[in-house]
Order: structure tokens, then C-alpha cells, then sequence
């Protein structure tokens, strides 16, 4: 089950979803990203659907909700070619977040207070 994290924007650029399986926050789009540090190397990253896509930078990656900046995503990578963006729940995880599913809802928080919460749209 995915689930978005966004302003209702049907904008695949600017959307987000919530990955339990991905292992890094991930945007193949450059201008969803700040303080871009290029890596010496590019390296290869398999993908759930078996493609074998190149990560060239990592970064941080501030969400917005109806233009306001409501978290920011530490050491995410610009995968060329991904065409979703994903919140890693492992990356939150080990951030010290904590990630909560319950029903056809997703609530992602530090100890003090919510973060990001996002709810299914039919994205099987």
C-alpha cells in the first residue's frame, strides 16, 4: 500500500509518496531538492520493478503543504529517471521519526509534535 504526501496536486513532480519499502527518501527531480551535493561517483540503484537506475547527488528535499514548509528530508537522492518521489519510511525511521499507519491513513512524526500525514488514493 502507498500513500501520498502532497496539496492535492495531481503534479507527479511535486507529489509524494510514502514508501515501507524504499531504503532512502528518492525524487527523480532536481527542483524538488536544496543544497544539492553532486556524489564523486554516481552509483546504481535497483528498483522494486528490477530496473537498474543511476543516483548522482543526494540532498535535502522540503515538502510543502498548500505552500508552507511542513518538514524536510535529510540526505535524500536525485535518482535519474525515477518517476515517483518516495518518503522512506526506514530513512524517517532512522531519522528517530516515528511512522504510524493505522487504517487508510499515514502519520509520520518526530517525538514533539506531527510532521506529515497523508491517506490513501488509490494507488495500487
Amino acid at each position: 500500500m502507498t500513500f501520498t504526501v502532497s496539496d492535492m496536486t495531481e503534479d507527479i513532480k511535486r507529489g509524494w509518496v510514502v514508501d515501507s519499502g524504499a531504503t532512502s527518501h528518492m525524487t527523480g527531480h532536481l527542483n524538488n531538492l536544496t543544497s544539492v551535493r553532486t556524489l564523486p561517483e554516481p552509483c546504481v540503484l535497483t528498483v522494486a520493478s528490477g530496473d537498474n537506475l543511476v543516483v548522482t547527488a543526494i540532498a535535502q528535499a522540503p515538502l510543502l503543504l498548500n505552500g508552507r514548509n511542513v518538514c524536510v528530508l535529510q540526505d535524500a537522492l536525485f535518482v535519474e529517471r525515477l518517476a515517483r518521489n518516495l518518503v522512506s519510511v526506514a530513512a524517517a525511521s532512522r531519522r528517530g521519526m516515528t511512522v504510524d499507519f493505522k487504517g487508510a491513513s499515514c502519520v509520520i512524526r518526530p517525538p514533539s509534535r506531527i510532521t506529515l500525514s497523508a491517506t490513501t488514493r488509490c494507488m495500487w
